[in-house]
């Protein structure tokens, strides 16, 4: 049976890939104590099962998995990664592991990274576009946010604290925060409680899409809208298309950055849940000074991300035309395109994990075809 649970709840766009990328390759090495990571690197599944609205017998089924996995285990650390546990109430969260792995009462710590408000807004927005599930100007998205937990994090993080008290532990994603600078190292020096081990470079993982890219995805994703595919498949589709994106491309270009007029609107809304969440989970102004930093980088005229800014109407012509295919081309089915986004990422165990019939296997090689084509024209 595993000797402690490490659960790493995100926080998005915090260094989450290169974190389970890294448990998936055993890039790390520590010659005193062993880590185990679940059956997937990342646990999507489960996360969403703890929904509201989820499934209970779906809810109970994947718990009692993690279970039989924890106990069939004998490493020091198990570890459970997703940053869509970050969506869920943690309460839904204990109530699961009181009934599932009650023998870990005490023994499970939750791990979560957080970003400072204005690099958090840009990555937000570029997901969100990349994804489909938000095609607009910027500014339109930050008004939404505003009172959104995604970015209030003093009321969101306080409530995991209030359920798992000091087995909750809140970490700034800030270089000069984290051991060593870099998020990976500081996960395993968290997850090993300070034993010494060495890590390999994970390399980069998620990378960033640039100005133009995200233009395009933009108008590749408002097509998609147009043929009305579903939003499920619309995120996973754009997720493998990015994913190769950043595949093909070694720099992210021009990079998205806020403008002064939108940062000092990230700064109306924020800066006091920066203020709280650091004196809260910090003593120290890692949140808050990130904002003033930020204020000194604002540009001065915002950088438009609409298609016709940023692209010939030949190449919005061309994304259009690929994004036609995919939305005509392969059934409006989420597994296809979770199997193939797997493939893509070289998760070759989690894509055998979906079940496939011999129309659905032909369905995801054209949709792994088609991801690439569209890649490579993005890029």
């Amino acid at each position: 049976m595993l000797s402690n649970l490490v659960i790493h709840i995100g926080d998005p766009k915090n260094g989450s890939s290169s974190i389970q990328n890294s448990l998936a390759q055993g890039l790390w090495q520590c010659d005193s104590r062993t880590i185990q990571m679940s059956n997937l690197r990342n646990e999507v599944a489960l996360a969403k099962s703890l929904r509201r609205k989820g499934d209970a017998d779906n809810r109970n089924a994947r718990f009692a998995e993690l279970a039989e996995w924890a106990r069939a285990s004998e490493a020091d650390y198990g570890v459970v990664s997703s940053e869509f546990f970050s969506q869920i109430q943690p309460e839904a969260l204990a109530e699961a592991l009181d009934e599932h792995l009650p023998e870990y009462a005490g023994k499970v710590r939750i791990l979560a990274y957080v970003r400072p408000h204005a690099e958090r807004f840009v990555s937000t927005y570029a997901q969100r576009v990349k994804t489909g599930l938000f095609v607009r100007d910027m500014p339109l998205l930050l008004s939404g946010l505003s009172s959104d937990l995604s970015l209030n994090y003093h009321r969101r993080f306080s409530a995991w604290k209030a359920v798992f008290g000091e087995k909750f532990s809140l970490r700034p994603f800030v270089r000069d925060a984290l051991n060593n600078n870099d998020v990976v190292y500081d996960f395993f020096n968290f997850v090993l409680e300070g034993a010494h081990f060495s890590l390999k470079d994970p390399g980069v993982a998620n990378r960033s899409l640039g100005l133009q890219q995200i233009a395009a995805m933009r108008a590749f994703q408002k097509t998609l809208i147009r043929h009305k595919v579903s939003r499920n498949v619309r995120a996973v589709m754009g997720g493998a298309i990015a994913h190769c994106v950043g595949e093909i491309t070694s720099a992210e270009g021009e990079k998205l950055t806020l403008d002064r007029a939108l940062l000092e609107k990230v700064d109306e809304f924020f800066r006091d849940d920066a203020r709280k969440t650091d004196s809260t989970f910090f003593n120290t102004p890692w949140l808050e000074s990130s904002l003033d930093k930020s204020m000194t980088k604002a540009i001065s005229e915002p950088k438009s991300t609409r298609p016709r800014d940023q692209l010939s109407p030949e190449q919005i012509q061309e994304v259009e035309y690929l994004a036609v295919r995919c939305a005509t081309v392969i059934d409006d089915n989420p597994k296809i395109w979770r199997a193939a986004n797997n493939v893509l990422r070289g998760y070759e165990a989690e894509a055998e994990r979906i079940p496939l019939n011999e129309n659905e296997k032909l369905a995801q090689e054209k949709a792994i075809v088609l991801c690439r084509e569209t890649s490579r024209l993005i890029a």
